[in-house]
């Protein structure tokens, strides 16, 4: 979640393989949330952004950057920027990023830019600790665990750059 200078909140979404038996909402896996009377609750929610649709499964990572919102979508990050009569984009998405791992237990992305606009991105574990068995009593872990060469990491990119591609030297 992120809250934009004019008050509109935004969250990013997600219906993965863990949720099957739920439906999406209809529209766009981002949510905007305005409240326009001051009543403390969004009288305006709209959404925009993939749908199932469209490939998309939504995401948890979502950020604010220069005016333009980032968000975690399936196996990239996208930039999209926000025009002054609205709360919701009216153009595609530029991608900062693309090619992170979705594999696994934990394939989300969640992010964070800093002032200098570094985003550093959480690359989790496929597994839950890298055991042989995943989630199996007793399993011992693997040694050495091949997973930390592309998860159980941060990842830093710009975020002022379009297409990046996910690297285990990045």
């Amino acid at each position: 979640m992120v809250v934009a200078p004019s008050g509109v909140v935004y969250v990013n979404t997600w219906s993965g393989e863990y949720y099957g038996h739920d439906v999406p909402h209809a529209g766009g896996f981002v949510v905007a949330l305005q409240d326009k009377t001051g009543a403390g609750k969004a009288g305006v929610i709209e959404r925009f952004g993939e749908t199932v649709q469209t490939g998309g499964a939504g995401g948890t990572g979502i950020g604010m950057y220069k005016g333009s919102i980032y968000v975690e979508i399936n196996d990239r990050i996208v930039r999209y920027g926000l025009p002054a009569n609205s709360i919701v984009p009216r153009g595609a998405p530029e991608t900062i990023v693309s090619g992170l791992p979705l594999g696994g237990d934990h394939p989300m992305h969640p992010f964070i830019i800093d002032a200098e606009g570094w985003m550093f991105v959480d690359v989790a574990s496929a597994t839950n600790s890298c055991q042989k068995q995943n989630r199996q009593l007793r399993s011992p872990g693997a040694n050495p665990c091949t997973e930390l060469e592309t998860r159980g990491g941060v990842w830093r990119y710009d975020a002022n750059k379009t297409n990046q591609t996910f690297s285990p030297a990045a």
